[in-house]
């Protein structure tokens, strides 16, 4: 599933010699996957980059109740954009904050920052990430 779902990406970037992350287009790849269970009260994941992987990506298996509540402020969705606090970054860069769903696939360049938004709740999220490696 992740391997069609990277194919159709990757074909989809189409060809552009002048953009980094386009060019340097895997031809082949290895997947790595983790699986990532968050359980009770603060459940969150801090920004954070993928260094070594060309792609990365999320499976949500099970989300809590809380990411579906209008008035939860996003809580357990992930976001995209915002640095770590080592960078020190003094403007606030733009933000794209995706719901999860189980069922939902997410792929992302792996050097876009990303986090899950903290919630405070008992539910259980459960997600499988992965990255997109060279094979060398």
């Amino acid at each position: 599933m992740v391997d069609d779902a990277v194919m159709r990406y990757r074909t989809r970037l189409g060809a552009d010699p002048s953009h980094p992350f386009v060019a340097n287009a895997l031809s082949r790849w290895r997947l790595t996957a983790w699986s990532i269970v968050l359980q009770g009260a603060g459940g969150y994941q801090a920004p954070h980059i993928h260094p070594s992987a060309w792609l990365s990506g999320v499976y949500y298996a099970r989300v809590p109740d809380i990411v579906g509540d209008a008035n939860a402020e996003k809580a357990g969705w992930i976001e995209f954009g915002q640095p770590s606090e080592e960078f020190h970054w003094s403007w606030q860069p733009p933000l794209r904050a995706i719901r999860p769903e189980p069922g939902l696939l997410v792929l992302f360049p792996s050097y876009f920052f990303h986090r899950t938004i903290a919630y405070d709740t008992d539910d259980t999220r459960i997600s499988v990430a992965f990255d997109v490696l060279p094979v060398r």
